[in-house]
């Protein structure tokens, strides 16, 4: 008994290949270094030197478990994705038109799918940027008749404003926007600034009073938006018409003709910003109703 443990090599190194090797490989390397231990020793190699080659044979047998013994998980899971990712593009390159109808109308249809509820989002954001959007109504007419049923429409007589406004004491601000086409100066004109002599095609022309301005909110680029239409004949315009007659300038004051109307002409009061995401997106220039008279008695 006393002879074995003198073999024996040092207990702590054994504990350490243990501690450090994992359980499916230490019983081979126990064995394997034991084998060489005992070898030595027959052989008449002094126990101090047997020893100390049993421990750099554990170090050498451990040094690829040493320190990384969770790493050898994380490894096994790249190496199974790289797997899945090598088979799958065999799958792919041999069966190529199968795999092309698979792919192509997975895309088509996740590129469907993007686009309609970018639409749908779009649609449901109409309007709803004024600050005070929950406030704010549009009023509608209704009629009904025997041949078209029961329809309704934004057209209302010009008096409706000065009704609200005395009858209403809980309507704070009423403005009005007439935007068909043909209507006078709504819908398209020949436009021009005062010093140039060729006239430009435009359309999205309506009228606006200065109160629908101030409850939208409309942001101005030049111009303060409180003045922008209050006074007769003026005109406020888009920032994309802007930079197109008055390309780094500032246009508040500028005269225009529209319809080669030299007896007629307007004066910009202010330049807004592009319109986007509102049912006013369709206009570039509105024309102030203030002092506007469409016909002798209106």
């Amino acid at each position: 008994m006393n002879d074995n443990r003198q073999k024996a090599p040092q207990r702590w190194a054994n504990r350490l290949l243990e501690w450090i090797c994992p359980p499916a490989v230490i019983e081979s390397l126990q064995g394997d270094l034991y084998e060489i231990y005992e070898l030595r020793r027959r052989k008449g190699m002094v126990k101090s030197k047997a020893d100390l080659l049993f421990f750099l044979g554990v170090l050498s047998a451990c040094r690829s478990f040493a320190f990384k013994k969770e790493s050898r998980f994380k490894s096994n899971y790249l190496a199974m994705l790289q797997h899945h990712i090598k088979i799958t593009w065999r799958i792919l390159v041999r069966d190529k038109m199968y795999s092309a109808i698979k792919v192509g109308g997975f895309a088509v249809a996740i590129a469907i799918c993007l686009l309609i509820a970018f639409f749908v989002r779009d649609e449901l954001s109409v309007d709803k940027q004024y600050r005070n959007s929950g406030r704010i109504y549009r009023i509608l007419s209704g009629t009904s008749n025997p041949e078209a049923g029961w329809t309704r429409g934004s057209c209302l007589p010009a008096p409706i404003k000065t009704a609200l406004e005395d009858n209403f004491p809980e309507v704070e601000r009423v403005g009005r926007l007439i935007s068909f086409d043909g209507w006078y100066d709504a819908g398209s004109n020949l436009f021009r600034p005062v010093d140039h002599e060729v006239n430009m095609y435009e359309e999205r022309f309506a009228y606006a009073d200065q109160e629908l301005i101030d409850m939208l909110e409309i942001p101005m680029v030049y111009g303060t938006r409180s003045n922008v239409l209050r006074e007769p004949k003026s005109i406020l315009i888009s920032k994309r018409k802007a930079d197109k007659y008055f390309p780094g300038q500032d246009p508040v004051g500028e005269v225009i003709i529209l319809n080669d109307d030299t007896n007629s002409t307007f004066v910009i009061g202010g330049v807004m910003e592009n319109l986007k995401n509102t049912h006013l997106s369709g206009f570039d220039f509105f024309l102030t109703l203030s002092g506007r008279e469409f016909w002798d008695g209106e």
